[in-house]
């Protein structure tokens, strides 16, 4: 067993996927994660690049990356706006701020 709990509906009206969300992670979107992550990094390896254009390729697996982050940026607004009836924007971009930074930084001292 992997210790996860199946997907339940107990609120009238509430949707398996605001159930998956309220406990943080959507398994399926992370299998896309790791299928967008796997296609950049083969992209990158070069290890295929004389076969012809693929279907899934690293171009691909950014444009994922994009859609997956737009649609849960968009839900994260959302939720908040039904739980609080109202946006806090700059607490919203002070979050993002904080969690992206150190990984900023981090890749440019290893980087340089």
């Amino acid at each position: 067993m992997d210790g996860s709990k199946p997907i339940t509906v107990d609120k009238p009206g509430a949707s398996p996927l605001s159930e998956a969300l309220a406990g943080g992670r959507i398994p399926g979107l992370d299998f896309l994660r790791t299928l967008a992550v796997l296609a950049v990094l083969e992209d990158h390896s070069g290890v295929f690049q004389d076969r012809p254009v693929a279907l899934f390729n690293g171009a691909t697996g950014v444009q994922l990356f994009f859609v997956l982050s737009g649609f849960l940026i968009t839900w994260m607004l959302l939720d908040e706006m039904q739980r609080k009836g109202r946006l806090n924007l700059r607490a919203f971009y002070l979050r993002r701020f904080a969690r992206l930074m150190p990984v900023f930084y981090a890749y440019v001292l290893i980087g340089a």
